[in-house]
């Protein structure tokens, strides 16, 4: 890989079992770029210092709890557990991942006309339906209208 050491750095992680200090070694490659290959290899963000199950707990909890309920139920079983901010930060980073990637999707189909596979399903109707959209009348009887928006369209032949 062509890679120096060129130090070493320590890091306090929270994890399952309480906070454990690494002594992991500062890589250098041949680009100038700088790697911690211990934090790679166990999972750990860049500049995070919550273990990956840690993270995992928390973030999946924060789906069911608000952050600070989850900080009272971590710390209820972990007294070394993370706080409320940590948990709305890491459940943030998780969010923004997945947006990231959903935007691309959207960008890909409405801009370059990449459509997404089928799985293997074919239809000849679709069926779709949408809600109405409600708009101000001027110079009527009634001030407001729904138009609505159902559709019955056949798939690979004529409307």
């Amino acid at each position: 890989m062509g890679m120096k050491v060129v130090g070493f750095r320590e890091k306090w992680v929270i994890s399952l079992f309480g906070d454990i200090k690494l002594r992991r070694r500062l890589y250098r490659d041949k680009k100038g770029n700088c790697h911690f290959l211990l934090d790679k290899r166990i999972g750990l963000d860049k500049g995070s210092h919550v273990s990956p199950m840690m993270k995992k707990l928390a973030v999946q909890s924060s789906t069911d709890y608000t952050f600070r309920e989850v900080e009272s139920i971590m710390k209820a079983i972990f007294p070394w557990a993370v706080s409320y901010t940590t948990v709305h930060n890491l459940s943030n980073r998780v969010a923004n991942s997945h947006i990231e990637e959903e935007e691309k999707k959207i960008k890909a189909l409405y801009e370059d006309g990449v459509v997404p596979e089928s799985k293997g399903k074919a239809v000849s109707y679709l069926f779709m339906e949408a809600d109405g959209i409600n708009i101000s009348l001027q110079r009527e009887k009634e001030r407001k209208a729904e138009i609505k928006g159902d559709c019955l369209r056949r798939l690979g032949g004529d409307s």
